[in-house]
């Protein structure tokens, strides 16, 4: 489901992303006063055409796969204040964009099969792939480098180093979205480029073997693609009590965190609320 509704940051009302963009545009602020983002930056936030074909993709089996599926099948709402870190992250991407290495494919979305039935792809939009060197590359952008003290698989965030090895996997055996035509690339190299307020720092990624990350797709990307299959099912469904009670039925995957003590789910998830309200139930 796109996002329904913004929790507006000057009285905390509910309005849609088309009614926050025109109170950003307006002439004369509509509540008395302007909210910190502009217009350009609102729609930007807002803008999910890129993400159109993503399908399952690498990016959402490295975060939660439970808000992955609440927020593909029911609508949410979000904090504009909240969107912006992720918002911030295509600075990094449009650099690449205006200024590609000509040896470099940049900010192609690839796939490749994890399973025989139809729909059964995991897909990545990479920042840069390089293959003189056999190196995927990916822009970061946040308030403070990685902590060289947090030893979670060789020092970086975990969501990092497995989202650049899902791109290895999905190059050595997969195909370009844009044209079809496949890739048979053996990344020997992973790379993050921290681009930070006052410096640029680049990080080696730890390369995981091949036969661990296949496994950990046929573990997570499944639970993603069934609920997504079942949303296609229930499109047709008009009257929307109905149709949400319809897609009740379809089973969650377990959440990635502890919904009550973790900082990401209470501070940052949408969907909070609603995957608290019943347990997982198995998609076997």
């Amino acid at each position: 489901m796109p996002l329904a509704h913004i929790r507006c940051v000057v009285d905390r009302s509910e309005e849609t992303p088309a009614g926050c963009v025109a109170c950003a545009e307006a002439l004369t602020a509509p509540k008395g006063r302007r909210c910190q983002f502009t217009a350009s930056i609102l729609r930007g936030m807002y803008d999910s055409s890129g993400r159109a074909d993503a399908g399952v993709s690498a990016t959402s089996l490295t975060g939660c796969p439970r808000q992955t599926v609440l927020q593909a099948l029911y609508p949410y709402t979000a904090d504009p204040e909240r969107l912006w870190p992720a918002f911030r992250g295509t600075l990094g991407h449009d650099l690449v964009q205006r200024h590609p290495d000509p040896g470099c494919t940049v900010e192609v979305r690839y796939r490749r099969r994890y399973g025989p039935k139809p729909g059964e792809w995991l897909t990545g939009q990479m920042d840069e792939v390089d293959p003189r060197m056999r190196l995927v590359r990916d822009y970061k952008t946040g308030s403070k480098p990685p902590d060289p003290d947090d030893v979670r698989l060789g020092g970086f965030k975990e969501s990092w180093v497995w989202q650049l090895n899902l791109y290895r996997w999905i190059l050595a055996a997969g195909e370009r979205m844009d044209t079809g035509g496949s890739v048979r690339l053996d990344v020997t190299r992973l790379g993050i480029v921290y681009l930070h307020a006052d410096a640029v720092f680049k990080y080696t990624v730890p390369v995981l073997p091949l036969p661990e990350i296949e496994a950990f797709v046929l573990k997570t990307a499944p639970t993603i693609q069934y609920a997504l299959d079942r949303k296609r099912d229930y499109d047709g469904i008009e009257d929307a009590h109905g149709r949400e009670l319809a897609m009740d039925s379809v089973p969650w995957p377990e959440p990635a965190y502890d919904p009550h003590r973790n900082k990401l789910c209470l501070s940052w998830c949408p969907s909070r609320d609603r995957c608290l309200t019943r347990p997982a139930v198995s998609s076997r």
